[in-house]
């Protein structure tokens, strides 16, 4: 039973796996690391692909104490953004 439990956690290969941050800026944050692809939910509502971004960025924003001073120092600007979609965040 236990295994059973667990092996359904574990996310299939090339899936992304949703991780709910503590953030004033971040609601979660995906990484597709088939694609290099970061997905990040902003509080605001807007979702965000960040492209070609390493697997050692998408683990240092999980690891920083500030989500959001990482995601400003580390991702924004630095990697080719697109706009997924815009949804009401309240």
């Amino acid at each position: 039973m236990f295994w059973a439990v667990l092996l359904e956690t574990i996310p299939a290969e090339g899936e992304m796996m949703r991780v709910e941050v503590d953030s004033s800026l971040l609601r979660w944050v995906d990484y597709f690391p088939d694609e290099r692809r970061l997905q990040l939910g902003f509080r605001s509502g807007e979702v965000w692909d960040y492209f070609d971004v390493p697997d050692s960025t998408y683990h240092g924003l999980l690891d920083a104490e500030s989500k959001g001073g990482y995601f400003n120092r580390q991702i924004r600007r630095r990697f080719r953004d697109q706009l997924v979609r815009q949804f009401n965040a309240t």
